[in-house]
């Protein structure tokens, strides 16, 4: 018989190959100070699993125009444990001074983001994208848009035929003006552009419907419906009976359904004042609400931020609790680890004493979130303009193993895989042939095997939004490796 002992060691290693490793999560915390405030406008993951941090450094100013001339913008790129790889200081391309507000997408070439640019002799607004390496050098760069028009975006979606589209508003601070859709390919060309004469009444934001090839365009309680082509269909009223006050944030489930987030108000026990809860809203194609989640404590001002998945199975919830304008009272980054039917999985606040505000968040593919803030300790700087500092915080909940780990040759050719999230078809773009391309779920069983010629495609359609690895192979040896997201 053999001896016990032997046989425990050998159960644990096989547990800790085939299962996913619970005691592999791990938490890092960053703290980015300056003399000046600075502020977290965008975080996200980038394909090779670095995460970029777009913030604004300078004094916040109410007038939309002196903001491009306060604020510089600052990429940060991290790797996981938050230490900084590389970084780069811009606020000027030619004539404009620019506000850099989200990454597009990103691959082995480089990345695409989207600014909002002022022209300094017009002073017009207009849109800008520009297209970086990996190094965060600027390979291109183009402005677009109309002289002696402001156009303000406010938004982005890509929808199922890769296509950009972006929202937004002719007007600057009112949000009085009319909507603006505009589409293009990721490579920058112009396709589409739609000025809807209707009252903006905040900056909206897009939702792609593709199960019915509807874009739903949301703007505080109004829910404007168009088809891909950007004709107008039918405006929807998001129901305010259920005392939840809408904020723009939206995000899809699948082809049919999205959630938009929001702040909702508790009636108030006569003699106390009015609570609020975060909140997240089920929507279908028609803007109908299906179902409402609520989040926060009692007497406590919970205000609703953003929410990030891969699947709903995990939903990354966050806001700022007892958020005031009136410090001494301390606010914190709150935290709503949750599914689509509310049930609290996990919950965390984050900061120190003192006013912390949340700003984004993004649901990390391999399991786990990276969630950003600002911080400003106004006990110890009670009468400082300069001391909103940022905060940033990942946590990984570990991921299983798949059996991709056999020796690589990268040096073999340039293969890129896109759309990443993507969600009927993965593509592969190689100057190679003789390729494999094989995808495992998330405990390791391959749901595909396809034979690749230089550029080709896969059909995904049948399989659940979800993550996946990939293997691509060349005469059975493999070239590459990654992870691909269904969404």
């Amino acid at each position: 018989m053999k001896h016990p002992a032997i046989i425990f060691v050998f159960l644990f290693l096989l547990l800790k190959i085939y299962v996913p490793d619970l005691y592999s999560q791990s938490t890092y915390t960053k703290y980015i100070s300056t003399v000046s405030d600075e502020y977290p406008e965008k975080i996200k993951s980038l394909h090779d699993g670095s995460i970029l941090l777009i913030s604004h450094r300078g004094d916040i100013s109410e007038n939309f125009y002196e903001s491009f001339f306060n604020y510089t913008n600052i990429l940060y790129k991290m790797n996981f444990e938050l230490n900084v790889a590389d970084s780069l200081q811009i606020d000027t391309i030619g004539n404009y001074r620019i506000l850099i507000k989200d990454i597009i997408n990103s691959d082995d070439n480089g990345m695409l983001v989207w600014a909002t640019a002022l022209n300094i002799e017009t002073y017009d607004i207009q849109l800008c994208l520009i297209w970086f390496d990996n190094g965060l050098n600027i390979v291109n760069q183009s402005i677009y848009g109309l002289a002696d028009m402001d156009e303000v975006i406010s938004d982005y979606v890509i929808n199922q035929y890769d296509q950009l589209v972006f929202v937004g508003s002719t007007d600057i601070e009112n949000y009085n003006g009319d909507y603006i859709l505009w589409e293009f390919d990721l490579d920058g060309t112009e396709i589409n552009k739609q000025i809807y004469n209707n009252s903006v009444p905040s900056p909206p934001t897009i939702v792609d419907i593709a199960g019915s090839e509807k874009y739903h365009i949301n703007s505080w309680f109004d829910v404007l419906q168009f088809d891909y082509d950007f004709n107008f269909e039918i405006a929807y009223s998001f129901s305010d009976t259920l005392n939840v006050i809408p904020n723009e944030y939206c995000k899809s489930i699948d082809d049919f359904q999205y959630l938009r987030t929001g702040t909702y108000l508790k009636p108030p026990i006569p003699g106390s004042p009015w609570e609020m809860d975060m909140a997240f809203v089920l929507l279908d194609e028609n803007a109908s609400i299906l179902d409402v989640n609520f989040f926060g404590e009692e007497y406590v001002l919970d205000n609703a931020g953003k929410l990030d998945f891969i699947t709903t199975d995990t939903i990354y919830f966050a806001g700022t609790k007892n958020l005031t304008n009136n410090p001494p009272e301390d606010s914190w980054i709150s935290l709503y680890v949750t599914n689509l039917t509310g049930e609290i999985i996990d919950s965390q606040q984050f900061g120190e004493a003192g006013q912390n505000a949340f700003y984004d968040i993004f649901a990390l593919p391999n399991g786990g979130y990276v969630i950003a803030g600002t911080v400003w300790d106004f006990y110890n700087y009670p009468d400082s303009a300069y001391q909103r500092d940022i905060l940033i915080v990942t946590k990984n909940y570990g991921s299983p193993f798949v059996n991709i780990d056999e020796n690589i040759n990268p040096n073999v050719g340039n293969i890129n895989i896109y759309p990443n999230p993507g969600s009927n078809q993965i593509k592969i773009s190689s100057s190679l042939k003789n390729l494999q391309i094989q995808l495992y779920d998330y405990t390791g069983g391959q749901i595909i095997e396809r034979n690749i010629e230089y550029s080709s495609s896969v059909n995904t359609s049948d399989i659940p939004p979800g993550i996946y690895f990939y293997k691509i192979l060349q005469d059975n040896r493999i070239v590459k490796i990654g992870k691909w997201v269904r969404k």
